[in-house]
């Protein structure tokens, strides 16, 4: 499982399903209220008016009335960037290996912004298939989604759909940021087993990012040499803390890149020994776009590389004020009172 966490971390691998109803649906306790919602307006421009002489006339003046425009900053957040880093309609695809074989493709995207149960929401989607001869061996059919609130980043919901060579399961958790608690609820099923049901409820300490919405939220980091914010998956908060490991240039079938090379360390709770089995490659720009990722894994690694890149369409909306504190002590990584 722990391979999968960071897999997931630093991809947010997921992908389509070959039959949505042999997964089952979410109980209805589960089930929330997700709809479309509409864009916001260009930001709020002021007016500036300003009199110009004329130098026409050395008897009499005359002037007339001239317009500039101000956008009105949104409030910005000590130790996170002022604008957005991506956009809406952003996707990237990569190649995934096995060691040397090429085991399928993944991709990660900023879906249309949503509201869940009134709340507008940041929709990420990330998939995950195997190629068909790598099926032989071992299938891969997942989809990963992560609702994040709009106005500090926080997670609201994660599904997770799952479907690996003859193991399917369903994934759902659910953040109440009112009282600071997730719901999780996962149903896994195997051949010729009983499917194992998990349905818990687990107290939210530090503002914790949800594994998949965690990429993104790196990207607003302000300082790219320090990146280090907690996160909760599976009734466990980590502290996770990119390493910057020097600037590499990266050739991919998207194009050249300058990047920043990170060690991914997760300190899990209850254990504060980092794990630094995982590298990540991010653009050196504003954008911070993972371009590579190479994750250790018993049996070799795991390594994926960028073949595509749509950068999505310019919006509107505000930068979130950020929640989720950055540089936190691990020591403390489930401490309420930091």
């Amino acid at each position: 499982m722990k391979k999968y966490i960071i897999l997931f971390f630093v991809l947010g691998c997921a992908s389509n399903l070959k039959e949505e109803a042999e997964l089952g649906d979410a109980p209805e306790k589960m089930l929330q209220k997700i709809e479309d919602v509409t864009p916001p307006a260009p930001p709020k421009i002021e007016a500036v008016t300003s009199k110009v002489v004329s130098k026409k006339s050395s008897k009499k003046s005359t002037s007339k009335k001239t317009s500039e425009t101000k956008i009105v900053p949104h409030k910005s957040v000590a130790g996170f960037v002022e604008k957005w880093p991506f956009s809406v309609g952003e996707k990237v695809t990569y190649i995934v290996r096995y060691g040397p074989i090429e085991g399928g493709k993944a991709s990660m995207e900023v879906a249309p912004v949503k509201k869940l149960d009134g709340e507008v929401v940041l929709h990420y989607i990330a998939r995950v298939r195997s190629h068909k001869f790598f099926d032989l061996f071992y299938k891969v059919d997942d989809t990963l989604q992560t609702w994040v609130r709009m106005k500090d980043h926080l997670p609201l919901r994660q599904e997770i759909s799952q479907n690996e060579s003859g193991e399917w399961g369903r994934r759902v958790v659910i953040f109440n940021q009112k009282i600071k608690q997730q719901h999780f609820y996962s149903s896994t099923t195997r051949p010729k087993r009983e499917t194992k049901v998990i349905d818990e409820k687990h107290t939210l300490y530090n503002n914790p990012q949800d594994m998949f919405g965690a990429y993104f939220f790196s990207r607003f980091v302000k300082n790219p040499k320090k990146i280090t914010f907690p996160v909760h998956d599976r009734f466990k908060h980590w502290n996770n803390e990119y390493v910057f490991d020097g600037q590499e240039e990266i050739k991919t079938k998207a194009g050249t890149f300058l990047c920043n090379r990170y060690k991914v360390f997760t300190r899990v709770q209850g254990n504060l020994e980092p794990k630094g089995d995982a590298l990540v490659w991010m653009t050196a720009d504003d954008r911070r776009i993972m371009t590579k990722f190479n994750v250790k894994i018993r049996i070799g690694s795991i390594t994926g590389d960028l073949v595509e890149y749509k950068p999505g369409s310019p919006w509107a909306w505000p930068i979130p004020e950020f929640a989720t504190p950055l540089n936190l002590d691990p020591s403390k990584v489930v401490d309420n009172d930091t």
